[in-house]
């Protein structure tokens, strides 16, 4: 079965969006709508459902803002008991 990807109805058109698709198994896919022979990034149902929880309660709407704190962009994002945990890697020097 091919993979319907749906894009999000508030996308702009500029072209920066992901996709989103259900996955045998279960899982859920998102992709850059750019690139959609790129990099599909794989989520567990119950991960996804904390993202979007985590979204709709403004869990993210500091990422991306002037009041962002500085420091590393990579955070480790997890699903536990049905909420999204974020964590930031611990400095190395």
């Amino acid at each position: 079965m091919m993979a319907i990807w749906v894009k999000s109805s508030l996308s702009f058109s500029n072209g920066n969006c992901v996709e989103v698709t259900g996955l045998p198994g279960g899982s859920v896919g998102v992709r850059n709508s750019r690139d959609p022979d790129g990099a599909v990034l794989r989520f567990t149902q119950s991960e996804w459902d904390a993202f979007l929880a985590g979204a709709r309660l403004g869990e993210f709407d500091r990422f991306g803002t002037a009041a962002s704190p500085p420091g590393p962009s990579t955070v480790h994002i997890m699903a536990v008991d049905g909420h999204l945990a974020a964590q930031q890697p611990p400095h190395t020097r």
